[in-house]
């Protein structure tokens, strides 16, 4: 059976037609999401840090909060530490805590939350590869149960059938497979190109849930079509890795590794022997080093006031509203890249 004959397109088949703007400067964009304000209580434009090695760390999410950004912590902190940076630091405001769904996630989530003292709504993200398990609406009560005031980020998925099996969530992750690290598409055939999955569901289906686009992005462009396609966050992983707040090891000046969460050399890592009937879903890579993590979310949302301005979104909300899509064969002009020494 074949689902949709039609194209599912990912970012780079897509470009955004410039609209009649009132804009005079990017100045004039507010980046500060009102929806995510009212769900999530912090002024931010929905840019979201990947609970990854590298890239998930509390400095990571000092320096982003800064920016009005979110970082999903990695699940492989020691709960010591995390219940000191909740209870204590003003940019964990800003912060998700990371779990997935085995018995001791949730061992070690029950001792977080019987000494989290901080007033905020703790904000969560129950982080599974597969969001199509049928258990998880359950243990996403579970979760409710032990403290039933969290804001719940749940994922992955692609679909309205994945969005309909995180029951109660209020955050639904979406993709399967987009990420620069992620095999997941090539070891299993499984997935959905990322643009069509975040515009299906929204544009399409009308899901009201929260969106966060998960993974695909490689430019603030494509950042900016995954908020117009419909998304409400969209997370970061490649993009952030390699800076001074990731914490990795910086190798001749240059380099720094940087691997999926399903590679051998997490799971290695953490301890986690690949058993005999799985397969390593995730590439090990040395990315560049790339300095300080705030000269790149700078970057990142000049590109994103920039495109505001090219179609009149004085909002960061109205970016889906003034957005149109054309569908290309080819978005960029590569002829002088290999000559390229900066921007």
């Amino acid at each position: 059976m074949i689902y949709s004959q039609s194209p599912k397109l990912d970012f780079n088949d897509v470009l955004i037609l410039p609209n009649l703007s009132p804009l005079q400067s990017r100045a004039e964009v507010n980046l500060s999401s009102e929806k995510l304000k009212k769900r999530l209580n912090i002024d931010t434009c929905g840019i979201i840090a990947a609970n990854m090695d590298g890239v998930g760390t509390f400095e990571v999410s000092r320096a982003l909060s800064k920016h009005g950004c979110m970082t999903a912590l990695s699940k492989h902190l020691a709960v010591n530490d995390l219940i000191d940076y909740f209870n204590d630091d003003h940019s964990s405001k800003y912060a998700f805590y990371t779990l997935g769904k085995s018995e001791e996630d949730l061992s070690k989530f029950k001792q977080f939350v019987s000494r989290y003292e901080n007033l905020n709504v703790l904000k969560v993200c129950l982080d599974v590869a597969n969001g199509y398990m049928t258990d998880l609406s359950g243990y996403i009560n579970k979760l409710y149960a032990i403290k039933n005031n969290i804001i719940l980020m749940s994922g992955n998925v692609v679909d309205n059938v994945g969005i309909s099996n995180l029951g109660k969530s209020d955050i639904i992750k979406m993709g399967i497979g987009p990420g620069a690290n992620c095999l997941t598409r090539e070891v299993t055939g499984i997935g959905y190109p990322q643009f069509s999955c975040i515009y299906d569901s929204v544009k399409v289906n009308n899901t009201k849930k929260i969106i966060c686009s998960d993974g695909g992005c490689t430019s603030s462009g494509d950042i900016v079509k995954a908020f117009a396609a419909g998304a409400n966050m969209v997370m970061l992983g490649s993009m952030l890795a390699g800076t001074d707040q990731g914490g990795g090891e910086v190798i001749d000046g240059s380099y720094v590794k940087f691997y999926g969460m399903s590679s051998k050399t997490a799971q290695q890592k953490h301890g986690n022997e690949i058993k005999n009937y799985r397969a390593s879903e995730g590439r090990t890579t040395m990315v560049p080093y790339k300095g300080d993590i705030g000269l790149i979310i700078e970057e990142l949302l000049g590109g994103i006031r920039s495109a505001c301005t090219y179609v009149g979104a004085s909002h960061i909300d109205e970016l889906t509203e003034r957005a149109t899509f054309i569908q290309v064969n080819s978005t960029l002009n590569r002829s002088m890249e290999k000559y390229t020494v900066g921007n």
